[in-house]
């Protein structure tokens, strides 16, 4: 209920999450669930500025390859991550929680084989941070970060 119903009709991934987590493949789950992330962080990227992260993003050398936000799926998830810290998209306890998320994804996760378990009190962590971070709250705040910039009449 925290997310806002326009932004649940568009949320393919958490549709996803909750099909699996309803037959118990907790590992696919939070598969879904970190794609989710991932498409929130890439959109609070595109308000923020997509110029200005590229810049920071990538190396000189191949800044010319990255202009749009279709470029966006050639950047890593860690270097996404680390990023947006940078620009403060993220805060450091947040990003310190995405990491971890986003290591439990690569290491127990349906990503890759492996045969470690997830319970499901891990799975309702990582989707509270999920949701409360990123998913419902991170994009309303660049965008309002976003416009009160816009709005200002003086230079700072």
């Amino acid at each position: 209920m925290k997310i806002p119903a326009d932004q649940r009709r568009s949320a393919t991934y958490l549709s996803k999450f909750v099909s699996s987590v309803a037959i118990s493949r907790f590992d696919s789950a939070l598969n879904d669930l970190w794609n989710e992330v991932v498409i929130q962080l890439r959109k609070s990227v595109v308000l923020y500025g997509i110029d200005i992260f590229f810049d920071v993003a990538v190396a000189p050398k191949d800044r010319d390859a990255y202009s749009k936000e279709e470029d966006l799926s050639g950047i890593k998830d860690r270097t996404l991550l680390d990023v947006c810290l940078k620009l403060e998209i993220l805060t450091e306890v947040v990003h310190r929680k995405l990491v971890y998320i986003l290591d439990m994804r690569n290491k127990i996760g349906g990503s890759h084989p492996n045969s470690s378990v997830i319970n499901a009190y891990e799975l309702l962590g990582w989707l509270q941070t999920s949701v409360h971070e990123v998913i419902a709250e991170g994009a309303i705040k660049v965008k309002q970060f976003i416009k009160s910039l816009r709005a200002q009449a003086s230079p700072f």
